[in-house]
């Protein structure tokens, strides 16, 4: 999901800093740092940071959850539930 992420930053040309990468250490650095170096229309921008931060990410995600519940024999889905017996 990473590489895919973050071809799709590429592509889309979304730029920032070192430590503005992602969301940053306070939830959304990385899209509000992001827009400063995008060129266009605000609108637009704002679309295509909700696509690279949120939507496609969400997606391909699910995708990739989906295709290795299939094919992994020891993903499953119960590794996300918390057990709190020690």
């Amino acid at each position: 999901n990473g590489l895919i992420c973050g071809l799709l930053t590429y592509f889309v040309g979304i730029k920032g800093t070192p430590m503005s990468t992602g969301f940053g250490y306070t939830g959304f650095v990385g899209p509000a740092n992001a827009i400063k170096y995008m060129d266009g229309q605000f609108i637009v921008n704002v679309l295509l940071l909700l696509l690279a931060y949120f939507i496609i990410p969400l997606i391909s995600a699910y995708i990739i959850h989906t295709l290795c519940l299939k094919v992994l024999p020891k993903y499953q889905k119960n590794i996300f539930a918390f057990n709190n017996k020690a």
